[in-house]
């Protein structure tokens, strides 16, 4: 790999060369000035994340003196890739940026404060030279309370005297239960991989990358130098754009071409593509949890270089990491159509599948469509195949959502029998739309209450509740699919309105009274909803449809509740019935 002092080299040579020549003072001064701008603008697009501007794994390398380092902060925002369907992925980017700017301020790079983004991830590390743990968290902890207010994505933080130290205080800072991120029903709402890409304008084209040394060629061609010395120059030149180039398109730590890269060799090749394969890690978060990031990251550049050993440029394919999701790899191919591309991946599948630490899933296409297709698919099979304990590794503290005890009992409201079929009616038609089934028993949960030994006594104080209460209306905000423990549904979003808050606090407060347990979702982040179509396993992208536009103007009067019991995976029993004044 190389330093600071590699790359610069280079361009030191050049200078050397330049001064040499007999020439014109204004000349020579102009040419050096020429090199220093190219070497700032190389050096800045090297060592940046092409997103944020924070630096990337190569400008720690290059600029921060891990020696002198005296604290480290690791900063983890909550599921991205939920994010990015949710938001989309524009939106996903000012995010990261906003808060990649807010840290670089607080944290000076030029008063020995660093901030790197991990490759294409959720994270960032801050690096501080001069403050200590106890400085960093107070900073940071100021800022996280300011800043949840703002932020379109939360985000937790840990702070140690190393990475690993930052990372365990981190995992302990997280909410055992985060918020709950939704997809809408719109196109795409599955890709996590851009369909049009938005390049940063701060990030030339490779024309005017090109053209930059051309320039340098130019002005030198001008001077009407001796031919031998004119060729020494201008090679000379020539070997500076591609040292350069190599460094400014290829991610530090795994070797393939990032963001910069697809703009720079895509963009013009995008006629030429014949197939293309998507791969993804299964499940890096819990692996970090479980062998450590350190493990995990040789585990990618491992992977990657299994890619890159297998499809190599001068055959004609592109190995790409992702920027939107660190794990994730991209393989296009300019050569070779779909079944073959789809035969070396089943046969690179077999061979690596138990050289890495972490398992992978692929997927194959003639396009980016079809192949995240392919690779949803693949992942869904995958997770119904696998007995649901070892798909991921046991997290102490964890919740396991599926095991419901007989003592938890709901606090559930449905439409009167006239709404409930006029509702029920929309639902079957959507169900028929994407080929799902409709849920019959149409409901939304209000509150849960666990680990009930007296359910009289929890009767009398619901109905104490209830009793405060007059009748109000209920509406839908619209519809989100959501997928959760392999299941995917669509689920009916319902508006929250100050009645709907007031009991779902209330109820927590008397549960918290009887010493029972509700849930533990602040009332801002707590998303009642109606479950209504069930889709089947493999069911691809839903586009838009005005079906779903006509759920905005779903809603019911909410007269009664029903506080209910699980006794089967599919079946409920109601327990008590409340009425509420009309």
């Amino acid at each position: 790999m190389k330093s600071l002092d590699d790359f610069r080299k280079p361009f030191q040579i050049l200078k050397q060369k330049l001064t040499a020549l007999t020439i014109p003072l204004q000349f020579q001064s102009h040419l050096i000035d020429l090199i220093v701008q190219l070497q700032n603008q190389a050096e800045r697009f090297a060592t940046q994340d092409e997103v944020t501007h924070a630096l990337n794994r190569r400008g720690e390398e290059w600029f921060v003196p891990i020696n002198q380092i005296r604290s480290v902060a690791k900063i983890d925002l909550y599921d991205m890739r939920q994010a990015n369907r949710v938001y989309g992925v524009s939106a996903v980017d000012k995010e990261l940026r906003r808060l990649s700017y807010s840290l670089k301020t607080l944290f000076k790079f030029d008063l020995g404060n660093y901030v790197r983004r991990s490759g294409g991830s959720d994270e960032f590390i801050v690096l501080s030279t001069n403050k200590t743990v106890p400085q960093l968290h107070r900073i940071l902890h100021k800022f996280h309370s300011q800043d949840k207010f703002e932020a379109l994505i939360p985000w937790d933080f840990g702070v140690g005297i190393s990475e690993q130290e930052a990372e365990q205080k981190l995992q302990k800072s997280r909410k055992k239960l985060r918020p709950m991120v939704l997809r809408p029903i719109v196109m795409d709402n599955h890709s996590e991989i851009q369909r049009t890409y938005q390049y940063d304008s701060d990030v030339p084209s490779w024309e005017e990358f090109y053209r930059s040394y051309c320039d340098l060629i130019v002005c030198l061609r001008q001077l009407k130098l001796h031919s031998h010395v004119e060729q020494e120059l201008f090679e000379s030149i020539n070997l500076l754009q591609t040292h350069a180039e190599s460094e400014i398109t290829i991610d530090r730590m795994t070797g393939a071409l990032n963001a910069i890269g697809r703009r720079w060799y895509l963009t013009s090749s995008q006629k030429f593509i014949k197939s293309i394969a998507l791969t993804d890690m299964r499940d890096m978060h819990g692996g970090n949890l479980r062998y450590g990031s350190q493990a995990v990251d040789r585990d990618l550049q491992r992977f990657a270089s299994v890619l890159l050993e297998e499809f190599k440029r001068e055959d004609g394919f592109f190995v790409l990491r992702s920027a939107k999701a660190g794990d994730e790899f991209e393989v296009i191919s300019c050569k070779v159509g779909f079944d073959e591309l789809q035969q070396r991946f089943i046969k690179l599948h077999e061979q690596d599948t138990k050289r890495g630490l972490l398992p992978w899933n692929y997927g194959i296409g003639k396009d980016e469509i079809e192949a995240y297709n392919d690779l949803y698919k693949n992942i869904v099979q995958y997770k119904m195949s696998v007995p649901p304990e070892s798909q991921q590794p046991t997290i102490s503290g964890s919740v396991n959502n599926n095991d419901v005890k007989p003592s938890t009992y709901y606090l559930v409201a449905k439409p009167e029998e006239q709404e409930y079929c006029q509702i029920y009616n929309l639902i079957k038609k959507i169900a028929e739309t994407c080929g799902g089934s409709p849920i019959e028993d149409l409901h939304f949960t209000i509150q849960s209450v666990r680990d009930v030994s007296d359910i009289t006594a929890l009767i009398n104080s619901i109905q104490e509740c209830c009793s405060q209460l007059n009748s109000f209306e209920v509406k839908f905000a619209g519809m989100a699919r959501m997928s959760a423990a392999s299941i995917d549904r669509i689920w009916l979003l319902v508006e929250n309105n100050p009645h709907i808050t007031a009991l779902y606090q209330n109820i927590a407060t008397m549960s918290q009274k009887l010493n029972l347990k509700s849930y533990p979702y602040p009332v801002n982040e707590w998303k009642p909803h109606v479950k209504a179509v069930l889709l089947p396993n493999n069911t691809a992208p839903i586009e838009d449809n005005t079906l779903f536009k006509r759920a905005e103007n779903l809603n019911f009067r909410l007269k009664n509740l029903q506080l209910t019991r699980q006794v089967d995976e599919n079946k409920w029993e109601t327990v008590c019935n409340f009425t509420i004044t009309t």
